[in-house]
């Protein structure tokens, strides 16, 4: 497993997540700061994990480019479609977009199937900080132990809302025997296919 956030430098990014490619490791890229980041990095990514404002300015850098009209911030399925999709300017991200909306919990948006609207429970928020850090580092370690994709998703959803209840970024994030019982507690049901996601956009 190789988790990558473009806090480093782009080229230190793209590197790690190339030599992650070549050793067969699963790759997810955390875009925040999105500026920057163009096809040659998110082909390198199994998954993508911005939020709705960093896969905004994701899909109109890439229409940019590209020529392409864009979706639009208000369409995140359609926005992580299209970078999703081979283009002129190459290949998208190889599996999935896991778009974080905030309180109203995600969207996987994957090549193979319908798109998966992900529900956060409901929490009493103190502090938001490091709630994307728990959902990417979650969302990690489920793949690294062999869970399927939208499994591994719906735990990072939990864990990113489990976060924000304490105060504190490396405090708040949920141990792990925290996390099953919260998952145990609303083990979600089967996933339903999502025709648009038009949530605000509460910051994860």
């Amino acid at each position: 497993m190789v988790i990558v956030t473009h806090e480093i430098p782009t080229e230190a990014a793209r590197e790690a997540l190339r030599i992650g490619r070549e050793g067969g490791a699963w790759t997810v890229l955390n875009p925040a700061p999105a500026d920057g980041i163009d096809r040659t990095m998110l082909s390198l990514a199994d998954v993508v994990t911005p939020n709705r404002g960093e896969l905004a300015r994701l899909a109109a850098a890439d229409s940019r480019r590209s020529g392409r009209p864009t979706s639009g911030s208000e369409d995140p399925i359609g926005s992580a479609s299209t970078l999703l999709q081979t283009t002129s300017e190459g290949a998208g991200a190889r599996r999935a977009f896991l778009v974080s909306l905030g309180s109203s919990g995600a969207v996987l948006v994957t090549r193979d199937g319908p798109p998966v609207d992900i529900t956060a429970p409901r929490v009493r928020a103190v502090d938001a900080t490091g709630a994307g850090d728990s959902l990417n580092g979650a969302l990690a370690a489920g793949l690294a132990s062999g869970l399927d994709l939208e499994h591994a998703a719906r735990r990072a959803v939990v864990a990113a809302s489990l976060s924000v209840t304490r105060a504190g970024a490396r405090e708040g994030m949920p141990t792990a025997a925290e996390l099953a019982a919260a998952m145990a507690e609303g083990e979600p049901g089967p996933g339903t296919p999502a025709a648009a996601a038009t949530e605000p956009a509460a910051g994860a």
